[in-house]
């Protein structure tokens, strides 16, 4: 552990990515990469899914008005994202999404930045909410100490 650089104790760039994420909006990430700096859009949900070991069954779209929700079935777990303003309750329509025939048998639902949970499980059959963070995009950073 001596020649280990301070920087990397640090991990700037795990940083950089979680204070770049915005869950609020998660159609609109972009981050910079390569050499030369190109900008590119990041697929949050996707991502999400990979680093979850989530395998994916059944992508779907849903469309209110101008809201765009997006869903991931794996197993019994369904992922949602959409755009998320503030005060904002879109409760009726995650409800709504849950009722699907393709969604039939989900017990799980992981949502982006934030919902009712409460008024969720109300729902039938769902038993577990969870909302999805920056946080959960830190899956498989940890650098464990390797002993020669």
């Amino acid at each position: 552990m001596d020649n280990i650089p301070v920087k990397y104790l640090y991990r700037p760039e795990e940083q950089q990515i979680r204070l770049l994420l915005d869950m609020r909006s998660p159609f609109s990430n972009r981050i910079a990469y390569g050499k030369d700096s190109r900008k590119d859009n990041v697929d949050v949900l996707e991502t999400y899914c990979y680093l979850k070991g989530l395998s994916i069954q059944r992508r779907l779209r849903f469309d209110f008005g101008e809201r765009i929700y997006r869903v991931v079935r794996s197993g019994t777990r369904a992922v949602v994202f959409r755009n998320v303003t503030e005060d904002m309750d879109d409760t009726p329509q995650l409800l709504e999404i849950l009722e699907d025939e393709r969604l039939a048998g989900v017990t799980q639902l992981d949502v982006n930045y934030d919902a009712n949970q409460s008024e969720l499980l109300e729902g039938d059959g769902l038993r577990h909410v969870h909302l999805i963070t920056t946080s959960d995009f830190d899956s498989g950073s940890v650098w464990d100490t390797v002993e020669a």
